[in-house]
């Protein structure tokens, strides 16, 4: 489990449905790229407002988009959630539509780091046959993962090969490699230069979406000094692409740019301000030349 993948947005109509016209076109542009694949059901892709029937579709969509175009790209679907039965009945509703899946660390309750680890580890012991990642992002789940705790983890439970990290923490990423040989995923575009000089394997994306040429002509530079050229070039847009919550900025965009019909977001989001769109469409110039 390593590479580049991009954490896809889920595309909604002007009355909120699920746009399968616009997913369509975002998805040839994603796979039409040298990316790895993509994460489905994520933050990104807004998942704490679909309905569990509107995941479910959106997977078998997916994941049959790609059968019948013969996609060699991996399909990660993320079914974290707070409440561990829950999160294995909806697992086992989309295991047999994915390639890989991702647990995120439980958000609002808080558990101990003991209780983390029992959640993963009676998931993952309920598909043997399935390969996770785990998913650690404090900002969203109001606790973090201990590089302790994330190492015992992988060494414990077989079937678990990776980890998309967000804490934001350098100190974390290398605790992490000092302890275990578990594949680092960097969890955000702007940590993608330092996680992976530290041993990382890859990066979630959100940018992705938007330009996955230019950042996999990023990612897959062997010259250091042409690397960092190249990220520096687009790290005004990846600061300006959270200017508000994600993932409003890049669903603006996407619809600037004609890839989906409409930048619609679902409440409690609201659209971009005018104020940001324009700082946005600034920011993004550089890369319509």
């Amino acid at each position: 489990m390593k590479g580049l993948y991009v954490a896809i947005i889920t595309p909604f109509t002007d009355n909120f449905d699920v746009d399968y016209e616009s997913l369509n076109k975002l998805l040839k542009h994603l796979f039409d790229s040298n990316i790895s694949g993509i994460v489905v059901l994520g933050s990104t892709g807004e998942s704490s407002t679909l309905s569990e029937d509107e995941k479910i579709k959106i997977v078998e969509y997916i994941w049959h988009y790609k059968l019948f175009n013969k996609i060699d790209k991996k399909i990660v679907v993320g079914i974290g959630g707070n409440f561990t039965k829950q999160t294995i009945e909806f697992g086992k509703k989309i295991e047999n539509y994915c390639d890989y899946i991702m647990i995120t660390v439980p958000h609002y309750n808080k558990p101990q780091q003991r209780g983390i680890y029992e959640h993963f580890k009676i998931i993952c012991s309920n598909f043997e046959n399935k390969e996770f990642i785990l998913y650690n992002i404090p900002s969203r789940t109001g606790i973090n993962m201990t590089p302790e705790y994330i190492s015992k983890t992988f060494n414990n439970i077989k079937n678990i090969v990776a980890i998309k990290e967000s804490s934001g923490s350098l100190t974390q990423i290398m605790d992490i490699k000092t302890l275990c040989d578990i594949n680092i995923l960097a969890g955000d575009d702007s940590s993608l230069i330092s996680t992976n000089s530290l041993g990382g394997d890859g990066l979630v994306s959100v940018i992705g979406n938007l330009i996955p040429n230019a950042l996999c002509k990023l990612f897959y530079c062997e010259d250091k000094d042409e690397q960092l050229k190249l990220f520096y070039n687009m790290y005004d847009l990846i600061k300006k692409i959270f200017i508000e919550s994600n993932p409003i900025p890049v669903k603006f965009l996407l619809k600037e740019i004609n890839l989906i019909n409409t930048d619609k977001v679902r409440l409690p989001l609201v659209p971009l301000s005018e104020e940001s769109k324009k700082i946005l469409i600034d920011s993004y110039s550089i890369f319509l030349n």
